[in-house]
């Protein structure tokens, strides 16, 4: 062969394999389009190739997590409405309640409403304790004032007569030891004095027995020594109480008392006047009676005794006894149930006797001819109405 043909099959041999290797090329650019869904079509050279359309997911598939939706797609709508359920109705809220008020922790044995009252009673017996404290002292400066003024005076009277005879000197001297002689004397015979403007009789040893057993019983309550029992015989419904040296009482209590009131009265009654002994009104009440009462019994006027006594004093006492009996409304009805016999003549409920003594009775009003004036505490109307209230 010669030369020229040699290089003619060689130049041939390079085009097969030009052509071989283009066509290994293409196919898998061919093989990609296909799996796209696009046309196995071979571009043309010098064209712009088209971006791939982006291929739709299948119906029902969940888009994978992370991914944005495209935009302006609208979000998907709930599962419950491609299935044409019915979506549930939003309740309106209104506004919220209050929260409740904490509840007191129920009595372990009577429950709360009984707790409650038991509460309320245990702060009235403080109360009350703690008036009864104030009250004594009050009494003790009282009873210091009234010995004062009874020795006083005539102490001041001896002394300016002595003083102008004999000099000053004397007459100082004079009024000292007269000032002194009163203040014992009054200590000594103020008890026996009042009790023979109150009158009545020592009671024996088991003649008034249920009598005596209330004493004794309300005594234990209240904290006190049994007093002495005097009964004064007289159809008025009345009690009081007196106190002298030496813890020595006294309650006295009428016929009338007796035969008009049931044990639950009498008890109420009985409280009021060991109430008096508690707090010292009892001894006040003696003094009161020697001193005020005579002038009282000489002038037929009884606004002395009650101003050395202290107004408002019996009110006190019968808020203090509902709260030591059993039965509270007993003292209100005994109360209700005085006052309805007039004293007759000669009673320790009329006359002068009446007015050194009457405003240390639990019924000051007996025989009253008009009523009390507005504002008059110790008046038996108005603590009538005073024990309703409790």
């Amino acid at each position: 062969m010669s030369e020229a043909g040699a290089e003619r099959q060689g130049a041939a041999a390079r085009r097969r394999r030009r052509g071989a290797g283009a066509g290994r090329a293409d196919a898998p650019q061919d093989a990609g389009q296909a799996a796209r869904g696009g046309n196995a079509t071979r571009a043309e050279p010098g064209a712009v190739a088209k971006p791939p359309a982006r291929a739709k997911p299948p119906a029902g598939a969940k888009p994978p997590a992370g991914a944005k939706p495209p935009v302006g797609a609208k979000p998907p709508a709930p599962s419950n409405a491609r299935r044409g359920a019915r979506q549930p109705a939003r309740r309106e809220r209104g506004p919220r309640k209050p929260a409740p008020a904490p509840r007191r922790p129920a009595h372990p044995r009577t429950g709360s409403a009984a707790a409650t009252a038991v509460e309320t009673h245990a702060g009235a017996h403080d109360l009350a304790d703690a008036e009864t404290a104030a009250r004594r002292r009050a009494n003790a400066r009282r009873m210091r004032v009234l010995v004062t003024g009874a020795a006083a005076g005539p102490a001041i009277v001896l002394g300016v007569v002595i003083g102008t005879v004999l000099g000053a000197a004397a007459g100082a001297v004079a009024a000292g030891a007269v000032f002194l002689a009163v203040a014992v004397l009054l200590a000594e015979v103020s008890m026996a004095f009042a009790l023979r403007m109150i009158g009545g009789v020592p009671v024996r040893d088991g003649a008034l027995p249920a009598l005596a057993n209330q004493v004794e019983g309300l005594c234990a309550t209240l904290g006190v020594s049994q007093p002495e029992l005097r009964l004064l015989d007289d159809p008025v419904a009345n009690a009081c109480a007196l106190a002298g040296r030496g813890g020595r009482a006294v309650l006295v209590v009428t016929s009338g008392l007796l035969e008009l009131l049931g044990l639950i009265e009498m008890e109420g009654v009985v409280a009021h006047e060991l109430v008096h002994v508690r707090r010292r009104d009892a001894a006040v009440s003696t003094v009161a009676i020697a001193t005020a009462g005579a002038v009282a019994w000489t002038t037929g006027r009884d606004g002395l005794v009650h101003l050395a006594v202290g107004q408002g004093r019996e009110y006190g006492a019968d808020q203090a006894a509902a709260l030591a009996v059993r039965y509270p409304p007993g003292l209100r009805g005994a109360l209700a149930s005085m006052g309805g016999r007039p004293p007759g003549q000669g009673s320790p409920f009329s006359g002068r006797r009446w007015a050194a003594t009457r405003w240390v009775w639990i019924d000051p009003m007996v025989g009253a001819a008009v009523r009390a004036p507005v504002g008059e505490l110790d008046a038996t109307a108005v603590r009538i109405d005073a024990l309703a209230e409790l």
